[in-house]
Protein backbone atom coordinates (compact mmCIF):
# COMPACT_ATOMS: atom_id res chain seq x y z
CA UNK A 1 0.00 0.00 0.00
CA UNK A 2 2.90 2.31 0.85
CA UNK A 3 4.47 2.13 -2.67
CA UNK A 4 1.48 2.76 -4.28
CA UNK A 5 0.59 5.97 -2.37
CA UNK A 6 4.06 6.50 -3.19
CA UNK A 7 3.59 6.03 -6.67
CA UNK A 8 0.75 8.47 -6.82
CA UNK A 9 2.55 11.07 -4.87
CA UNK A 10 5.08 10.89 -7.56
CA UNK A 11 2.61 10.99 -10.07
CA UNK A 12 1.20 14.03 -9.07
CA UNK A 13 4.33 15.75 -8.56
CA UNK A 14 5.72 14.90 -12.39
CA UNK A 15 2.07 16.35 -13.70
CA UNK A 16 1.99 19.66 -11.62
CA UNK A 17 5.74 20.27 -11.02
CA UNK A 18 9.09 18.47 -12.32
CA UNK A 19 10.08 19.94 -15.56
CA UNK A 20 13.53 19.58 -17.24
CA UNK A 21 15.24 22.55 -19.55
CA UNK A 22 17.46 21.34 -22.51
CA UNK A 23 19.77 23.98 -23.29
CA UNK A 24 22.66 23.71 -26.02
CA UNK A 25 22.57 20.14 -25.44
CA UNK A 26 22.54 20.52 -21.41
CA UNK A 27 20.08 19.42 -19.09
CA UNK A 28 19.72 23.36 -17.35
CA UNK A 29 18.24 22.62 -14.06
CA UNK A 30 21.18 21.15 -11.00
CA UNK A 31 19.33 21.13 -7.76
CA UNK A 32 15.85 21.02 -5.85
CA UNK A 33 16.24 24.73 -6.17
CA UNK A 34 15.19 24.54 -9.97
CA UNK A 35 13.59 20.93 -10.08
CA UNK A 36 10.81 21.31 -7.96
CA UNK A 37 9.13 18.27 -6.97
CA UNK A 38 5.88 17.45 -4.53
CA UNK A 39 6.92 18.48 -0.77
CA UNK A 40 5.48 16.74 1.91
CA UNK A 41 3.41 19.30 3.17
CA UNK A 42 1.39 19.35 -0.81
CA UNK A 43 0.89 16.38 -1.03
CA UNK A 44 -2.92 15.26 -0.85
CA UNK A 45 -4.34 12.73 1.40
CA UNK A 46 -4.20 8.93 -0.49
CA UNK A 47 -6.52 6.26 0.39
CA UNK A 48 -5.60 3.12 -0.90
CA UNK A 49 -8.43 -0.02 -1.17
CA UNK A 50 -7.45 -3.60 -1.71
CA UNK A 51 -10.23 -5.26 -3.63
CA UNK A 52 -10.85 -9.10 -3.83
CA UNK A 53 -11.42 -11.05 -6.85
CA UNK A 54 -10.92 -14.37 -8.37
CA UNK A 55 -7.45 -13.82 -10.34
CA UNK A 56 -4.48 -15.05 -9.19
CA UNK A 57 -2.44 -12.10 -7.11
CA UNK A 58 0.44 -10.30 -8.90
CA UNK A 59 2.83 -7.15 -8.80
CA UNK A 60 0.45 -3.96 -7.79
CA UNK A 61 2.96 -1.43 -6.42
CA UNK A 62 3.60 -0.02 -9.89
CA UNK A 63 -0.16 0.84 -10.28
CA UNK A 64 -0.25 3.72 -8.47
CA UNK A 65 1.83 6.45 -11.29
CA UNK A 66 0.52 5.96 -14.69
CA UNK A 67 -3.23 6.73 -14.08
CA UNK A 68 -2.08 9.61 -11.76
CA UNK A 69 -1.20 12.39 -14.55
CA UNK A 70 -4.31 11.07 -16.86
CA UNK A 71 -6.72 11.99 -14.25
CA UNK A 72 -5.50 15.37 -13.08
CA UNK A 73 -5.95 16.19 -16.82
CA UNK A 74 -8.67 15.04 -17.01
CA UNK A 75 -10.11 16.57 -13.87
CA UNK A 76 -9.02 20.20 -15.13
CA UNK A 77 -10.59 19.61 -18.95
CA UNK A 78 -13.67 18.45 -17.12
CA UNK A 79 -13.99 15.97 -20.29
CA UNK A 80 -16.98 13.41 -19.49
CA UNK A 81 -16.22 9.99 -18.08
CA UNK A 82 -18.41 8.54 -20.41
CA UNK A 83 -16.25 10.04 -23.67
CA UNK A 84 -13.20 9.22 -22.17
CA UNK A 85 -13.87 5.89 -21.75
CA UNK A 86 -15.14 5.55 -25.17
CA UNK A 87 -12.21 6.87 -26.84
CA UNK A 88 -9.83 5.13 -24.81
CA UNK A 89 -11.12 1.55 -26.00
CA UNK A 90 -11.12 3.39 -29.53
CA UNK A 91 -7.54 3.58 -29.26
CA UNK A 92 -7.10 0.36 -28.05
CA UNK A 93 -8.94 -1.74 -29.96
CA UNK A 94 -7.18 0.29 -33.16
CA UNK A 95 -3.68 -0.58 -31.19
CA UNK A 96 -5.26 -4.36 -31.45
CA UNK A 97 -6.31 -4.19 -34.77
CA UNK A 98 -2.98 -2.74 -35.77
CA UNK A 99 -0.83 -5.11 -33.93
CA UNK A 100 -2.33 -8.49 -32.51
CA UNK A 101 -4.59 -8.99 -35.67
CA UNK A 102 -2.60 -7.43 -38.06
CA UNK A 103 0.73 -9.79 -37.51
CA UNK A 104 -1.48 -13.29 -37.15
CA UNK A 105 -2.94 -12.23 -40.83
CA UNK A 106 0.41 -11.53 -41.97
CA UNK A 107 1.27 -14.92 -40.42
CA UNK A 108 -1.71 -16.80 -42.22
CA UNK A 109 -1.07 -15.34 -45.77
CA UNK A 110 1.82 -17.29 -46.79
CA UNK A 111 -0.47 -20.31 -45.55
CA UNK A 112 -3.02 -19.58 -47.79
CA UNK A 113 -1.14 -18.61 -50.46
CA UNK A 114 -0.02 -22.43 -50.44
CA UNK A 115 -3.24 -23.56 -49.71
CA UNK A 116 -4.64 -22.24 -52.88
CA UNK A 117 -1.12 -23.14 -54.78
CA UNK A 118 -2.39 -27.20 -54.00
CA UNK A 119 -6.16 -26.31 -54.71
CA UNK A 120 -5.09 -25.80 -58.14
CA UNK A 121 -2.37 -27.80 -59.09
CA UNK A 122 -2.76 -30.53 -56.48
CA UNK A 123 -2.95 -33.81 -57.33
CA UNK A 124 -6.91 -34.30 -56.77
CA UNK A 125 -8.35 -36.97 -54.01
CA UNK A 126 -10.08 -35.93 -51.08
CA UNK A 127 -12.38 -33.18 -51.19
CA UNK A 128 -9.92 -29.97 -50.57
CA UNK A 129 -10.42 -28.03 -47.05
CA UNK A 130 -9.08 -24.69 -46.80
CA UNK A 131 -7.11 -23.49 -43.92
CA UNK A 132 -9.38 -21.38 -41.64
CA UNK A 133 -8.16 -18.29 -40.23
CA UNK A 134 -8.65 -18.39 -36.18
CA UNK A 135 -9.14 -14.59 -34.97
CA UNK A 136 -6.64 -13.54 -31.76
CA UNK A 137 -8.67 -12.55 -28.56
CA UNK A 138 -9.61 -9.28 -27.39
CA UNK A 139 -7.22 -8.09 -24.82
CA UNK A 140 -8.76 -7.75 -21.67
CA UNK A 141 -11.50 -5.02 -21.22
CA UNK A 142 -11.43 -3.88 -24.61
CA UNK A 143 -14.40 -4.30 -27.23
CA UNK A 144 -15.26 -3.96 -31.08
CA UNK A 145 -15.87 -0.34 -31.89
CA UNK A 146 -17.68 1.14 -34.85
CA UNK A 147 -15.83 2.29 -37.78
CA UNK A 148 -14.29 5.79 -37.72
CA UNK A 149 -12.36 4.99 -34.51
CA UNK A 150 -9.12 7.05 -36.10
CA UNK A 151 -11.55 9.48 -36.90
CA UNK A 152 -13.11 9.65 -33.39
CA UNK A 153 -9.34 9.89 -31.22
CA UNK A 154 -8.64 12.81 -33.47
CA UNK A 155 -11.62 14.78 -32.94
CA UNK A 156 -11.47 14.13 -29.10
CA UNK A 157 -7.50 15.11 -29.15
CA UNK A 158 -8.52 18.44 -30.90
CA UNK A 159 -11.19 19.16 -28.73
CA UNK A 160 -8.53 18.62 -25.54
CA UNK A 161 -6.06 21.06 -27.33
CA UNK A 162 -9.07 23.82 -27.75
CA UNK A 163 -9.98 23.24 -24.33
CA UNK A 164 -8.86 26.83 -22.04
CA UNK A 165 -7.70 24.92 -19.38
CA UNK A 166 -5.11 23.13 -21.86
CA UNK A 167 -1.64 23.37 -21.44
CA UNK A 168 1.63 21.79 -23.34
CA UNK A 169 2.48 20.01 -19.90
CA UNK A 170 -1.12 18.41 -19.66
CA UNK A 171 -0.59 17.25 -23.50
CA UNK A 172 3.09 15.60 -22.99
CA UNK A 173 1.39 13.78 -19.93
CA UNK A 174 -1.41 13.11 -22.21
CA UNK A 175 1.28 11.91 -24.88
CA UNK A 176 -0.80 14.22 -27.67
CA UNK A 177 1.73 16.25 -28.65
CA UNK A 178 4.05 15.54 -31.54
CA UNK A 179 7.56 15.39 -31.69
CA UNK A 180 8.78 19.12 -32.58
CA UNK A 181 9.85 19.43 -36.22
CA UNK A 182 13.05 21.76 -35.65
CA UNK A 183 14.17 21.39 -39.23
CA UNK A 184 13.94 25.13 -41.04
CA UNK A 185 11.76 25.21 -43.88
CA UNK A 186 12.29 28.20 -46.30
CA UNK A 187 9.82 27.45 -49.02
CA UNK A 188 6.87 25.36 -48.85
CA UNK A 189 7.37 21.67 -50.94
CA UNK A 190 4.65 20.49 -53.75
CA UNK A 191 3.99 17.20 -55.90
CA UNK A 192 1.57 17.43 -58.77
CA UNK A 193 -0.96 14.37 -59.77
CA UNK A 194 -2.74 14.62 -63.26
CA UNK A 195 -6.22 13.55 -62.79
CA UNK A 196 -9.84 13.36 -64.34
CA UNK A 197 -11.87 16.26 -63.57
CA UNK A 198 -15.10 15.97 -61.79
CA UNK A 199 -17.23 16.91 -64.85
CA UNK A 200 -14.95 14.16 -66.99
CA UNK A 201 -14.02 16.76 -69.73
CA UNK A 202 -10.47 17.00 -68.88
CA UNK A 203 -7.73 15.97 -67.19
CA UNK A 204 -7.41 18.09 -64.08
CA UNK A 205 -3.72 18.85 -61.82
CA UNK A 206 -4.24 17.63 -58.09
CA UNK A 207 -1.31 20.30 -56.26
CA UNK A 208 -0.73 18.79 -52.89
CA UNK A 209 1.40 20.77 -50.63
CA UNK A 210 3.11 21.26 -47.12
CA UNK A 211 2.65 24.46 -45.44
CA UNK A 212 4.96 23.75 -42.70
CA UNK A 213 2.52 25.89 -40.13
CA UNK A 214 2.26 28.81 -42.28
CA UNK A 215 -1.25 30.19 -42.77
CA UNK A 216 -1.43 29.46 -46.29
CA UNK A 217 0.11 29.30 -49.70
CA UNK A 218 0.27 30.98 -52.94
CA UNK A 219 0.31 29.03 -55.95
CA UNK A 220 1.64 30.35 -59.19
CA UNK A 221 1.29 28.91 -63.05
CA UNK A 222 2.05 29.44 -66.32
CA UNK A 223 1.03 27.23 -69.60
CA UNK A 224 1.94 27.39 -73.17
CA UNK A 225 5.16 29.59 -72.91
CA UNK A 226 3.20 32.15 -71.17
CA UNK A 227 3.77 34.85 -68.38
CA UNK A 228 3.39 33.38 -64.44
CA UNK A 229 0.05 34.32 -63.53
CA UNK A 230 -1.36 33.97 -59.83
CA UNK A 231 -3.32 30.54 -60.02
CA UNK A 232 -4.75 30.64 -56.10
CA UNK A 233 -4.12 31.11 -52.83
CA UNK A 234 -4.49 28.66 -50.34
CA UNK A 235 -4.82 27.65 -46.96
CA UNK A 236 -5.18 24.07 -47.19
CA UNK A 237 -3.93 21.19 -49.01
CA UNK A 238 -4.83 19.95 -51.83
CA UNK A 239 -5.62 22.38 -54.17
CA UNK A 240 -7.84 20.66 -58.06
CA UNK A 241 -6.23 23.32 -60.59
CA UNK A 242 -10.02 22.87 -62.92
CA UNK A 243 -9.08 25.37 -65.96
CA UNK A 244 -9.87 24.18 -69.66
CA UNK A 245 -7.39 23.61 -71.77
CA UNK A 246 -5.81 26.33 -73.73
CA UNK A 247 -6.76 25.13 -76.91
CA UNK A 248 -9.69 22.65 -76.92
CA UNK A 249 -8.68 18.96 -78.03
CA UNK A 250 -4.34 19.99 -77.57
CA UNK A 251 -2.77 18.37 -74.54
CA UNK A 252 -0.20 21.38 -72.95
CA UNK A 253 2.33 21.78 -70.20
CA UNK A 254 1.28 23.35 -67.06
CA UNK A 255 4.15 24.97 -64.84
CA UNK A 256 3.64 25.45 -61.39
CA UNK A 257 5.83 27.45 -58.30
CA UNK A 258 4.65 28.00 -54.80
CA UNK A 259 5.58 30.33 -52.16
CA UNK A 260 4.26 30.97 -48.38
CA UNK A 261 1.35 33.19 -47.81
CA UNK A 262 1.42 34.70 -44.41
CA UNK A 263 -0.33 37.96 -42.74
CA UNK A 264 -2.18 38.63 -45.90
CA UNK A 265 0.55 38.30 -48.09
CA UNK A 266 2.93 35.90 -49.91
CA UNK A 267 6.05 36.02 -48.17
CA UNK A 268 9.44 34.50 -48.58
CA UNK A 269 10.73 32.97 -52.26
CA UNK A 270 9.55 30.72 -54.89
CA UNK A 271 10.02 26.87 -55.00
CA UNK A 272 11.62 25.33 -57.60
CA UNK A 273 9.23 24.79 -60.65
CA UNK A 274 7.46 21.69 -61.58
CA UNK A 275 5.29 20.68 -64.43
CA UNK A 276 3.08 18.08 -65.56
CA UNK A 277 0.78 17.62 -69.53
CA UNK A 278 -2.47 17.98 -69.32
CA UNK A 279 -4.66 15.91 -72.12
CA UNK A 280 -8.13 16.46 -73.06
Amino acid sequence: MAQIEGGAIFGVSGALKEELTIRDGAVVQRNFDDYQILRADESPEIQVAILRGSDTPTEVGELGLPPVAPAIANAVLGMPADDVTAIVNDARFCQYANGIYLTKVREFGPAYTEALDVLFDGPGGDPFVLPVFTVPALPAGVTAVPSGALRRITTFVQAIKSNPNYTEAIGLQLGIVGQEDATEHPLPEFSLKVERGGSGSCECVKVTFKKYGRQGVVIHSRRGGGAWEMLAIDLASPYLDERPLLAAGVPEVREYRLQFYDDAAPTGGFTEVASVTVAP
